[in-house]
Formats: C-alpha cells, structure tokens, sequence
C-alpha cells in the first residue's frame, strides 16, 4: 500500500521494529493493561474519578498477591 509522502523503507522499517518488539516483551503490553484496569478499579472502589498514587500502589499489590 503506497501512501503520498511516505518512503516503503520508512513503512518497512516500521513494521520490522513493531514486529520485534513485540518478540522481544511478548506480556509487557498486557501487564500493563491489567495494572492499568486494577488502578482503575481500585480508584472507583475507593469512589476516586481519578488514578491517585494510593490506588496504584493498591492495584500493584493486588497484582503481585495473584501473581504468588
């Protein structure tokens, strides 16, 4: 797919860094949406419209007590 503007060896290039990130922290991504969903769920358990350090720091210790 030819985009204006844009060189294929930028596109490829791209791609090939996407590709091996993606190798390389195949669960990174997805610990940190968890970490991010479990802040989210302690700052609404705690009746917060925000992520505050507190909530964080619970949805961390909650992740590490799963993880054992």
């Amino acid at each position: 797919m030819k985009r204006p503007g844009i060189r294929e060896s930028t596109c490829r290039a791209r791609r090939e860094r996407t590709c091996s990130a993606r190798r390389e922290t195949p669960r990174v991504p997805r610990a940190l949406n968890n970490a991010a969903i479990a802040a989210l769920i302690a700052a609404a358990a705690d009746g917060k419209a925000l992520v505050d350090d507190e909530c964080a720091k619970k949805a961390v210790a909650e992740l590490n007590r799963d993880r054992d």
